[in-house]
Parts: structure tokens; C-alpha cells; sequence
């Protein structure tokens, strides 16, 4: 008897599959962060399941066994995955292959809607009935809105972290669910352990931190590094009390420190890739959370930076091509999404080929100095971070829990797909 034959024949005496064996696909670092809580809520149900695929360094420390590497994903932009374009290709054939080859129960793609849909939509055409779940909605509702078309002759399911996607989705005839932001459940750290953080890469006791965060990945980091020092250079001439830190990862690290340059004094780096993710976790947040400022690269560290309450400047550097193209395809007049869910522009952005930094250093220096722009970014982070969480419970086992509740009725029914909405 077939592995699919068995397992409806368990289904129908009552039983459900205890260990579904899944190809999960994360392109980046904010889908290896969602990725690996996702496979911590599976296993905490089906101790037994399987998990094979793409992902960083936390889905592998969570049970992912690698058949591919992540790095060749990780870039962002229109004109700058150019170079990269025939590796991405070949790299999908051969997921593709291994895909339709394998029997996997389900293809769960997470964010990288470029290149996981791509892959959803040829794995549907040879293998109909591998369902497959994506999770993170595309910014359909953000730019490039067609791409909802691909979307639904993609996926059987999206698992969403913002509330409003479900019913745009729902809207379009595709089946969604709103499963809560894991950023939105985490907690504040104790004092402990910000004071641990602190005195581990020698910063004063009550000092004002201002982080710096250029990007996750290299080509962001490339673009955002001089502009970024600069700032720092000319806050810490302006007060020489401020104290910076350099955040980076194991990738982007080797690409700052190649860059060279002078730092302020009182600058000091942190590396995430130094530490077991989940104690690389808890210091990131530890010093998210006593900092008095960020500057970052725009990206999921807007929302990480909001549920710890660290006010922000958002900047984006990219060629003039790319910023054109994106400018043309947006349907909204901001990028952040903490300005778009407390439908406010709290959040400073600066965007594009040509970026001022007397601008960029006005706006840092009122979020420093000025307590009514910090107080109504404040505030609207608290507002965005309770939109944010799911009612029922962790962000994490609801999705989890969703992934599984299809999974069991797509047995159960024996159809080709998950269950679509009407």
C-alpha cells in the first residue's frame, strides 16, 4: 500500500499522519526566523515530523535538514539580482526536481514570493496534488498588484501576519488565514538581561545607545554602510555622549569590516552569528530594547525594533534604475509598516538613488532629542504591535496549528488541494 493510500486509510479509522514530511523553503533572514518558530510549533504537536528544504541558521538549529543553501536567495532589489538571475534559475530547477521526485506531504514556501511561487507554481504543474501553504502574504496590497494571479495559481493556502491581508486575500479567491506576528509576542527583557548585553560589549550603564543597522543581507549592507558611519560621525560630533552599535550577522559582518572606514569612538559591533541563535536571539532584543535610537535599512527590523520600543529613522539606498521601477510600481505613499497599520507617517524614510544625509541627520536628531516625536512613534508602535497579535495565542502555534488543520483536512478529503475559499 502507497504511503498516500495508508495514510487515508488511517484517517478514515481515525488516525491522524504524526509525522508529515515537509520541504520548507525561507529565502532570507526574516523567513529563517519565521521558519524556525513555525517548525518548533509543528514538532511541539508531531515530535515525529520531518523538515527538509531551504532556511538559515535557526530553521537548521530547529530540526531543517538542508538540501540546498540559502545564500544565493538572500539579495534584494530590481536591477541588483541581475547578476545573480542564472544561479537563482538553476537552483530553482533542481528544488523543483527534488520536489516533484521526493513525495514530500506539503511545500511550505515562507516570504521570497519571487522565487518560492516560482517554485510553488511548477511543483503544482508536475505534482497536482502536493498541496502547497505559503506563508507571508506578498505585499499585493503594497506594489506590483497583479502578482495576486500568480498567488493563486501558486498556493493553496497563505498563512498571513497582518489582519488585513486575510480578507484582501479572501477578496481575490484565495484561501488565507491570519496567524498573528511572532514579533508582536515578544516581551520586553528583563533588566538583567539588558544589563548583561550592555556590559558585554563595554557600554555605559545609562548611556544613549543609537543602533545602526544597515541590512540583512550583503548588497544591502554594501549600499548602506558609509552612508550610515556618516551619520554616526556627525551625531557623535554633534554629542560626544552617544554611543553606537554596529549590528550585523555572520554574512553581512565579513562585508563591513571589508568596507573599512572610521567609526565614532564610542562605536561597538555586535554579530549575531557569534552565538547560538537562540541566545544570539535574546541579546539582539536585550539591546534592541535599551537603546535610545535606530537607524536601519528598511525591513522586517522596523516591526523588531517597534515591540521593543526603539524609535527609528527607515533608510532604503538603491540605484537609480531600481528606484525608479519601484517608484512606478507602488501603490502607497510609504514602506514601513508601522506607518502603514497605525495609518500614520511617525516613521521617517528615506528612499531611493538620492538620499540626503542633512535630512536623514535632522530626522535622527529629533527622535534623539525631541520627546513629542518620540512619544508619538511610541505610540503608535504600541498600537501596531497589539494589532498584530493573534487573540487566540502565540503567533507561532497558530501557524503551526493552521499548517497541521490543513494538512489533516487535505487527508482527510482526499481532493487535490487544501480547501479553498469561495
Amino acid at each position: 500500500m502507497c504511503r498516500r493510500a495508508w495514510s487515508l486509510y488511517l484517517v478514515r479509522k481515525g488516525f491522524v499522519i504524526d509525522a508529515p514530511r515537509l520541504f520548507m523553503l525561507a529565502g532570507e533572514a526574516s523567513g529563517d526566523a519565521l521558519g524556525a518558530a513555525l517548525i518548533s510549533g509543528i514538532c511541539a504537536n508531531r515530535p515525529r515530523s520531518v523538515f527538509e528544504g531551504i532556511g538559515g541558521p535557526k530553521m537548521l538549529h530547529n530540526g531543517l535538514q538542508s538540501c540546498f543553501p540559502m545564500d544565493p536567495l538572500s539579495v534584494m532589489g530590481l536591477v541588483e539580482v541581475l547578476p545573480r538571475l542564472p544561479q537563482i534559475l538553476a537552483l530553482r530547477r533542481r528544488v523543483v526536481n527534488r520536489i516533484a521526485a521526493a513525495g514530500y506531504d506539503a511545500l511550505v514556501t515562507i516570504d521570497s514570493p519571487d522565487f518560492a511561487l516560482g517554485v510553488a507554481r511548477r511543483v503544482k504543474k508536475i505534482r497536482p496534488r502536493i498541496p502547497c501553504i505559503h506563508y507571508v502574504s506578498p505585499t499585493v496590497w503594497a506594489w506590483r498588484p497583479w502578482r495576486v494571479r500568480t498567488l493563486a495559481a501558486s498556493v493553496d493556502h497563505v498563512m498571513t501576519l497582518f489582519p488585513f491581508e486575510a480578507d484582501h486575500l479572501t477578496g481575490a479567491g484565495i484561501a488565507s488565514s491570519f496567524t498573528g506576528h511572532p514579533l508582536a509576542d515578544r516581551v520586553r527583557p528583563e533588566d538583567g538581561a539588558i544589563a548583561a548585553v550592555r556590559a558585554k560589549l563595554g557600554l555605559r550603564p545609562h548611556s544613549r545607545i543609537i543602533l545602526l543597522l544597515p541590512g540583512s543581507r550583503a548588497g544591502e549592507v554594501r549600499r548602506h554602510t558609509e552612508l550610515f558611519r556618516t551619520i554616526a560621525v556627525r551625531l557623535g560630533a554633534r554629542d560626544p555622549t552617544l554611543e553606537f552599535v554596529v549590528v550585523s550577522t555572520a554574512v553581512t559582518r565579513p562585508v563591513i569590516e571589508s568596507l573599512g572606514g572610521t567609526w565614532p569612538q564610542t562605536t561597538r559591533f555586535f554579530c549575531s552569528g557569534d552565538r547560538m541563535p537562540d541566545q544570539a536571539e535574546e541579546e539582539k532584543f536585550a539591546l534592541f530594547a535599551t537603546a535610545h535610537a535606530a537607524l536601519a535599512a528598511s525591513g522586517t527590523v522596523s516591526i523588531e525594533l517597534a515591540a521593543m520600543r526603539t524609535p527609528m529613522v527607515i533608510a532604503y539606498a538603491m540605484n537609480w534604475l531600481s528606484s525608479r521601477i519601484l517608484g512606478a510600481m507602488l501603490t502607497v505613499d510609504t514602506v514601513t509598516l508601522v506607518n502603514l497599520m497605525s495609518d500614520s507617517r511617525v516613521v521617517a524614510e528615506h528612499l531611493g538613488s538620492r538620499i540626503s544625509q542633512d535630512s536623514m541627520l535632522a530626522d535622527m536628531t529629533s527622535i534623539i532629542d525631541n520627546d513629542d516625536a518620540r512619544l508619538h512613534q511610541l505610540q503608535a508602535f504600541d498600537h501596531v504591535v497589539k494589532k498584530l497579535r493573534h487573540p487566540a495565542g502565540l503567533a507561532g502555534e497558530q501557524a503551526a496549528g493552521t499548517l497541521l488543520m490543513l494538512l489533516d483536512d487535505w487527508d482527510r478529503t482526499g481532493k487535490t488541494g487544501v480547501h479553498r475559499s469561495p
